[in-house]
């Protein structure tokens, strides 16, 4: 495989699964950073996600395991949780995301993103209102 160089295209599928931080919450993001669909894209959780306020199992929502397709530059973006929220759970905050689909030719692919929420702890929140 071709090492990535910054700002070159991938002509194949290529589908992330990764955290954004915005306005003091966690939100999960499938993108697929690739130059063609990605179909079948499922993301198994090393752990259970729970999240909105711990009435949702998040990792375990269908959008993870049922969509048909991923577009080149689309993506899901999947609430969790308040970061206060996330912070005040006990044990740990790491977890790793695993990632399947097919590319248009049938050839499947894997990636494992590994991802620990406690980097995030201490970020200075920006206030709005």
């Amino acid at each position: 495989m071709k090492p990535d160089h910054a700002g070159e295209e991938r002509p194949d599928p290529y589908v992330i699964v990764d955290v954004d931080y915005v306005n003091g919450a966690f939100v999960l993001v499938m993108r697929n950073i690739g130059g063609r669909p990605a179909f079948r894209p499922r993301v198994e959780f090393s752990r259970k996600l729970i999240g909105v306020g711990g009435e949702v199992i998040v990792s375990e929502l269908p959008i993870w395991s049922r969509l048909g397709v991923l577009s080149p530059s689309k993506s899901v973006r999947v609430f969790l949780d308040s970061a206060a929220l996330v912070f005040r759970r006990k044990g740990t905050q790491r977890f790793r995301a695993t990632v399947t689909y097919d590319d248009d030719e049938g050839r499947a692919h894997k990636r494992s993103y590994e991802h620990d929420l406690e980097a995030y702890r201490g970020l200075p929140q920006i206030e709005t209102g």
